[in-house]
């Protein structure tokens, strides 16, 4: 179950404190663990997303955001012969969880004024679909996409394209999504949100990043002064004596 009381802001604060203990001195950057979380946290809820899938087929509810009244526009196709005419699609707004088979978008669906008495989403569902299998929808009488049979997919703009609604003026549509927060939609304005993570997740994500930030903050043997470095490496030789200040003076 997702965690609903740990922000953004409390975990990279979390984080902070930790490595301050182990580096006094180290200038730490809450920029850069805020995106070591955004995507650790990608990651690991795509994770348990699929786990999920796998073991029982479904998500749990926690994650599901729901999207009303998502305005369809039409797709003049001019002389774009891969478009069919009048073809609509949907500007999706927020990214959807990337899994296998756009199992992210969990239902796309509207309402139509001939059935009564269920919700929206018990309407009209769309099926999700590819380019290459469209062709033989439309020439199979019992697969053509339709008002009452539409199909969708994606492209790698953003768009939801939808096929069967070309002939009637739909006007916007409801969404059931699993949403990835990206580095561009956590800011300074909005940090102190929710994570939406389960706690065993935040405690892994935690022990992560502390680890990753550790490792950041430490300096290659070769590159720290001591003051008492006593031999000049020579690249591709063996080292040689430094020369010390008394051997200079003499």
């Amino acid at each position: 179950m997702a965690n609903n009381g740990t922000t953004w802001l409390t975990f990279v604060n979390d984080v902070s404190k930790i490595l301050k203990q182990n580096y006094a001195s180290a200038e730490i950057n809450q920029d850069a663990i805020l995106f070591w979380a955004l995507t650790g946290a990608s990651r690991l809820r795509k994770s348990r997303f699929t786990n999920n899938i796998k073991a029982t087929g479904t998500i749990e509810g926690d994650y599901l955001a729901i999207f009303d009244d998502i305005p369809v526009q039409t797709y003049s196709a001019g002389t774009d012969k891969s478009k069919i005419k009048n073809q609509k699609f949907i500007e999706f707004p927020r990214k959807i969880v990337d899994l296998d088979f756009d199992a992210g978008l969990h239902l796309l669906t509207y309402s139509t004024d001939t059935i009564c008495d269920v919700p929206e989403y018990a309407n009209v569902k769309f099926h999700r679909t590819t380019p290459a299998k469209v062709y033989n929808y439309y020439a199979n009488p019992l697969e053509k996409p339709s008002t009452t049979n539409p199909y969708y997919f994606r492209d790698n703009m953003s768009l939801i394209w939808l096929l069967g609604l070309e002939e009637v003026s739909i006007k916007s549509l409801q969404a059931f999504v699993y949403l990835n927060p990206t580095i561009d939609e956590i800011d300074n304005t909005n940090i102190d949100t929710p994570m939406n993570l389960p706690e065993d997740l935040i405690a892994i994500l935690r022990a992560d990043i502390v680890n990753m930030g550790k490792f950041a903050l430490m300096l290659p043997r070769d590159r720290m002064n001591d003051g008492n470095i006593n031999t000049l490496p020579i690249p591709g030789g063996a080292p040689v004596q430094s020369i010390s200040q008394e051997q200079q003076e003499a």
